[in-house]
C-alpha cells in the first residue's frame, strides 16, 4: 500500500533525474496530448508518490546510460522499488486503476522497452505489461482525460514494438480504440483515430487472422476517408526538395501552436505507417505473371515516398523526439527499398540519430543498414 505520507528528501543526483525527466523525457508520453496530461500528473505527484518517484528516477537513470553512457546512478534499483509499491497496486482487481498507478506503469513499461531483452522476452509480456494489460482488458480503468491519454501511450508503444517483432497489438489496447467513426472532432481526436487505425493495420499485417481482399479493402478506405476528410490544420504550409527526402513543416512554430502541432505531425506519420504496411500486405500483388514486376513496382515506390513523408516530418521538426522513433521505425521497415547512395546516406544519419537519443536496444537496425547499403565507412 503507497504511504500517502510519503515526502522524499532527494539527494542531489536524484533532484538531477527527476529535473533531466521533465526537460528530455515527458515530452515522449505527451507528444500529440494537447492537454499534456504526463506533465500535470507526474509533476503533482512525484513529491507525493513513491511509485511516481522511483519511476522517474528510473526512467532518467536509465536513458542517460543508454544515451550517454552515464552510470552514476542504479536504475535497476529504482526500477525495484517502483515495482514494490507498483505490482500490488496492478494485482488488486478490487479497485480501479487510479490516474498516479497508470502513470507509474507507463513509466516502467518504456523502462523495459530500454531494458536489453533476452530471446524469450522479445516475445512476451513484461512484469508491468502482463497485469496492466489484464486490468485495462477487464475495463478496470479509472474514465479520465489522463487514462485516455495513457491508453495512446500504451498503443503507440504497441504499434512500435509490434513492427519491431512482428506481432500483433494487444488486443485489449486494440480493442480500446475500436471506434471507426469519422465525424467531425478536435485535432486530438483526428490524432488518436490514425494511431487506434495503425494498431489495427499492424494487427491485420501480423496477426493471426486471414489477409483477405475485404478488410485490406476496408482498412486502405479508411486511410482515404481520414485523409480526405481530416481537418484543415493538418494541411502542411510549406513542402520543399531536399534531395529525394520531402521535408515539410505541418504547422506554424509558436509556444501557443505546439500541442496542435504536434497532434498532426504524429497523425500524419501514422497516416504513412498504416500506408507502408498495407502496401506490403497486399492480397491481391500477383503471385506470378506477367503483371506482378510492374505491380510490385508500383507498391514499392509508393512505400518510398510513404517513408520519405515520415522522415521529411522528423527532418522539419527535429525537437520532436517521437517523431524521429518513428521516422527511425519506417527506415528499419522500408530502408532495403532505397538505393540511391545521396538518399541512403540521409537516411541511415536519421536511424543513427533516432537511435543515439531513442535507446530502445531491440530497435537498433543502422548496422544491418549500413551493410545492406555499403555504407560501412564514414558517413560524412
Amino acid at each position: 500500500m503507497k504511504d500517502q505520507q510519503f515526502r522524499p528528501t532527494m539527494t542531489l543526483a536524484q533532484a538531477r533525474l527527476v529535473k533531466y525527466f521533465f526537460t528530455n523525457l515527458v515530452s515522449w508520453f505527451d507528444y500529440c496530448i494537447p492537454d499534456r496530461h504526463f506533465q500535470t500528473v507526474v509533476g503533482a505527484t512525484v513529491t507525493k508518490d513513491p511509485s511516481i518517484l522511483f519511476a522517474v528516477l528510473a526512467i532518467s537513470a536509465r536513458h542517460r546510460e543508454l544515451t550517454m553512457g552515464i552510470s552514476s546512478c542504479n536504475s535497476h534499483e529504482y526500477e525495484g522499488r517502483c515495482l514494490e509499491v507498483l505490482i500490488p497496486s496492478l494485482n488488486d482487481t478490487s479497485k480501479a486503476l487510479d490516474d498516479s498507478v497508470l502513470a507509474s506503469a507507463m513509466l516502467l513499461r518504456l523502462l523495459e522497452e530500454m531494458s536489453e531483452p533476452t530471446e524469450a522476452q522479445v516475445f512476451t509480456s513484461h512484469a508491468v505489461s502482463t497485469p496492466i494489460l489484464l486490468q485495462i482488458k477487464g475495463g478496470n480503468v479509472r474514465p479520465s482525460g489522463f487514462s485516455d491519454a495513457a491508453m495512446i501511450v500504451a498503443l503507440r508503444q504497441e504499434i512500435v514494438i509490434g513492427n519491431v517483432v512482428k506481432r500483433a497489438v494487444e488486443p485489449s489496447l486494440a480493442s480500446c480504440n475500436a471506434n471507426w467513426s469519422l465525424a467531425p472532432a478536435d485535432d486530438a481526436t483526428w490524432t488518436y483515430r490514425m494511431i487506434a487505425h495503425a494498431a489495427r493495420v499492424t494487427t491485420f499485417a501480423y496477426g493471426d487472422g486471414p489477409k483477405d481482399k475485404l478488410e485490406w479493402d476496408r482498412l486502405w478506405q479508411y486511410v482515404l476517408d481520414w485523409e480526405q476528410r481530416k481537418p484543415d490544420s493538418f494541411q502542411p504550409i510549406h513542402y520543399s526538395h531536399r534531395t529525394q527526402l520531402w521535408t515539410f513543416r505541418l504547422r506554424p512554430e509558436n509556444p501557443g501552436d505546439a500541442p496542435s502541432a504536434s497532434a498532426n505531425r504524429d497523425s500524419q506519420q501514422y497516416l504513412q505507417l498504416s500506408r507502408i504496411l498495407l502496401l506490403a500486405h497486399d492480397p491481391r500483388l500477383p503471385s506470378l505473371g506477367m503483371g506482378r514486376a510492374q505491380y510490385l513496382q508500383k507498391q514499392e515506390e509508393e512505400m518510398r515516398n510513404a517513408v520519405r513523408v515520415i522522415c521529411g516530418i522528423a527532418m522539419s521538426n527535429p525537437e520532436y523526439m517521437p517523431a524521429k522513433l518513428t521516422a527511425g521505425l519506417a527506415i528499419a521497415l522500408g530502408g532495403e527499398l532505397f538505393d540511391d547512395p545521396e538518399e541512403t546516406r540521409e537516411l541511415m544519419h536519421l536511424v543513427a540519430e533516432a537511435e543515439l537519443h531513442v535507446g530502445w536496444p531491440c530497435l537498433k537496425v543502422s548496422y544491418r543498414l549500413r551493410a545492406f547499403w555499403g555504407l560501412e565507412g564514414n558517413l560524412e
